[in-house]
């Protein structure tokens, strides 16, 4: 034996690791006990090998199971994030011990036990939050001994259309905002030209709400002989969505200048085609008068 474990004193609700090596020829078997009763080493708890992407509101599935398959219903089961105590859901003696439950998943969760005989759980989180993004650890007990496995929750909220509104004009520049709510993660945010080319933003502020969603307000900074549009685009780096909105610049110089706000908003026309919306406002800078139009533009399907 190369290395026999090592004895310790561990407190209620805490872990440890025991290491066993050894080595020879045959390949040496290591059996485990607790009090003189054997334990399955080979006990294995597995579950999704890649992040979990849940949209904010949606509900959360957390979904453990043991290999090799094992009745789990006399066994203690249990979700947590950090620590083991209080736990986001702990299953025990056929029920639900409510009384170690964090108070932000009471009323949330719901345990699903149809192949509990095979040793498969999965626990419902309902309407998940920003709060809920993270690891969490789901563990059995058998035999005194906790088997664990670890999974990770990505909460990804996609925000509002962009809107781009302009303020004042001076010394013959303007500045575009946009601003868009609603998103989780942080979103990143691009200005683009007429030919896709990225704009740097002036400056850029992020805010994030009570309910852990970020709003997001980006400035850009042109000139009245501007011609052409702007686009800017805010996306979800785990999604790969985004959304954007288009803003019209006119710079024809002389008495008048047109600066149109412009929104896009691509809609499915029930698998059959698309129909785009495109909403505009024209702002005559010197007159002060505002012009306004819909263009309605269906692209039908093959």
């Amino acid at each position: 034996m190369l290395k026999k474990p090592q004895s310790g004193v561990y407190s209620t609700g805490s872990s440890g690791i025991l290491l066993c090596e050894a080595e020879g020829e045959p390949e040496p078997v290591i059996r485990w006990r607790v009090n003189g009763i054997p334990i399955e080493a080979s006990l294995k708890v597995i579950g999704p090998s890649q992040p979990l992407l849940v949209r904010v509101g949606e509900d959360i599935q957390l979904t453990c199971c043991l290999s090799p398959e094992a009745n789990a219903q006399s066994m203690e089961v249990r979700w947590v994030r950090a620590h083991r105590y209080p736990a986001v859901y702990v299953y025990m003696d056929g029920d639900h011990v409510s009384a170690e439950q964090m108070a932000e998943y009471r009323g949330r969760t719901v345990l699903v036990t149809d192949a509990i005989s095979e040793g498969r759980l999965t626990l419902q989180i309902h309407d998940a939050r920003t709060s809920d993004d993270g690891q969490y650890r789901c563990l059995f007990e058998k035999d005194g001994v906790y088997q664990e496995n670890t999974l990770d929750v990505k909460i990804v909220g996609l925000g509002s259309s962009p809107r781009i509104t302009m303020e004042g004009l001076t010394d013959g520049e303007m500045r575009l905002m946009c601003s868009s709510e609603g998103w989780f993660p942080q979103p990143r945010v691009q200005w683009r030209d007429l030919e896709g080319r990225t704009v740097p933003s002036f400056s850029e502020v992020l805010a994030q709400g009570s309910d852990g969603l970020f709003r997001v307000e980006a400035f850009l900074q042109v000139t009245n002989s501007s011609d052409g549009n702007v686009t800017c685009s805010i996306g979800n780096p785990l999604l790969g969505e985004e959304k954007m909105t288009t803003f019209f610049l006119s710079g024809r110089g002389g008495a008048t200048d047109f600066l149109p706000e412009a929104q896009s908003h691509l809609l499915s026309s029930s698998g059959v085609g698309q129909i785009q919306l495109e909403f505009a406002q024209f702002y005559d800078l010197t007159r002060g008068t505002v012009h306004k139009f819909v263009h309605l533009e269906r692209n039908c399907g093959p």
